[in-house]
């Protein structure tokens, strides 16, 4: 393995800008120097020279041609398996995650390796699906320097889609006079770094863990006041962790944003864990990734049908 390529869906790319800029300096720091970043809609599209090994970042990409003198390595960054306690999991959340689980089936013929981005997640797939299966760490470029939180433009980042439990929550806090960022058409680590607080509501009932979504706050010193996450201390440290039932976060936000000197030492206290612990260790495990990644390419490649994920 001495070709690589970064094939990302157009869809996907707005909502993983950073983080995908992070997987290609990985890729470029160990594998290829000349690594291509390719943003398209089909696989098919994609201009890769022969033997590259192809990291594909896209859960719209449609089905696409092999071709035999490339290795195909999947990232995935969706919720596909049901985890921790099932009532945590409501009925919408668990109809998505089937369909996700899905979709994810019906390419796995096309690929070689899935790379996973959420551990307890990673643990059930390779028991469940007949090819290799490895974590992959999610990071974005920290940014240089903490801004203050009286210099932040807004009190709250929300960046996302606004279903029904959001759009409460986020009433809420602007009825209590705060400002909220942009939803839409900015890219997260942007607002994040733009405001005193970053809100992690889960769209429908759900509690798996928003791994970009903390990586694009705390890249930037800004804490997040989040539901409860299922393993999200095998992320990050506790001791970071802000977490509120749904129906208290805009009390918890509140009490939050009263204490400026407080907020800040909380959002120094982020940036500094992140700049410093973090992202070092992000990197670290890209590069053991890598390496696992390449003896597993090595090996013949095998029959790819898979069982429920769920």
């Amino acid at each position: 393995m001495n070709q690589a390529a970064l094939v990302i869906h157009t869809f996907s790319h707005p909502f993983i800008k950073n983080v995908a800029s992070f997987v290609h300096a990985m890729l470029r720091d160990t594998i290829d120097p000349e690594a291509k970043l390719l943003i398209c809609d089909s696989v098919d599209d994609a201009q890769c020279s022969e033997n590259t090994t192809i990291f594909l970042i896209g859960e719209n990409f449609p089905l696409f041609q092999r071709r035999p003198d490339c290795r195909y390595v999947y990232l995935n960054f969706s919720v596909v398996s049901v985890l921790g306690s099932a009532w945590e999991t409501g009925l919408q959340a668990r109809r998505a995650i089937l369909s996700k689980s899905r979709m994810l089936a019906k390419r796995l013929p096309l690929y070689d390796v899935v790379l996973d981005y959420y551990p307890p997640q990673t643990q059930v797939l390779q028991k469940k699906l007949n090819l290799p299966v490895l974590g992959f760490a999610v990071a974005s470029p920290p940014n240089p320097k903490y801004t203050q939180m009286q210099d932040r433009a807004y009190d709250v980042c929300f960046v996302g889609n606004l279903s029904k439990r959001r759009q409460t929550v986020c009433e809420a806090i602007e009825n209590l006079g705060f400002s909220l960022s942009p939803s839409t058409d900015i890219v997260i680590e942007d607002a994040a770094a733009q405001s005193r607080l970053c809100l992690n509501v889960h769209s429908v009932k759900s509690h798996h863990f928003e791994t970009p979504r903390f990586v694009a706050a705390f890249s930037s010193g800004t804490p997040v006041v989040s539901e409860p996450s299922f393993a999200a201390d095998m992320i990050i440290d506790r001791c970071h962790l802000l977490e509120e039932a749904c129906s208290n976060i805009p009390a918890r936000i509140q009490n939050l944003l009263s204490d400026q000197d407080q907020l800040d030492e909380l959002g120094e206290a982020v940036h500094r864990w992140y700049t410093n612990t973090y992202f070092p260790n992000a990197q670290d495990s890209w590069r053991q990734t890598i390496g696992v990644l390449q003896d597993r390419l090595d090996t013949p490649r095998r029959s790819t049908v898979s069982r429920s994920a769920n």
